[in-house]
């Protein structure tokens, strides 16, 4: 099924911000061929993919996006009133942010898991039989440590803080 993309009007079936021709234009004007890495032989490979770092990105970034939804029942959280603009287009940080996210989740995730199953690594185990005592303190790195939500794919998160508010991580900033 052919991927429907965001065409900056706000569609209500959207699927991706990207089309698998112009991810493949993207990288080619940086002198990669994708067509030659592993999960990208082809469209029908590639497009599962685009839909899912879509959805990365709403994820991720859609609250912090400025401004208000064009659209009462577009399916993706751009484009927003802001970036409206003669031509309609979606931005281009938000393009190349999709490129270079999907570039990466070929050979990574996107969505860290943070049940501990990756592990964070141990600093102190300490253990002791009667009366049973058991003490476990944790270095707090690792893909399955608290607070480790999204890997860092630094063009991409640059990018998308360029059009959003707020780095896309939550907390407090002083």
């Amino acid at each position: 099924m052919p991927i429907i993309v965001e065409d900056a009007t706000g569609l209500a079936t959207a699927e991706s911000y990207l089309s698998y021709v112009d991810y493949v234009a993207y990288w080619a004007a940086r002198g990669v061929d994708t067509t030659t890495e592993a999960g990208t032989a082809d469209e029908a490979t590639t497009e599962p993919k685009l839909r899912l770092t879509t959805e990365y990105i709403d994820i991720r970034w859609g609250k912090s996006a400025p401004g208000l939804p064009i659209s009462d029942d577009q399916a993706l959280c751009f484009p927003t009133d802001y970036f409206i603009v003669d031509p309609v287009a979606l931005p281009i940080q938000l393009e190349r942010a999709t490129a270079e996210y999907l570039r990466y989740s070929l050979t990574n995730t996107l969505f860290i898991d943070n049940d501990r199953s990756s592990g964070p690594g141990i600093k102190l185990l300490k253990e002791k039989v009667g009366p049973i005592e058991t003490e476990t303190e944790y270095t707090g790195s690792g893909l399955g440590s608290v607070g480790a939500k999204y890997p860092i794919v630094t063009k991409a998160d640059g990018l998308m803080r360029q059009i959003t508010q707020g780095s896309g991580q939550g907390g407090v900033y002083r």
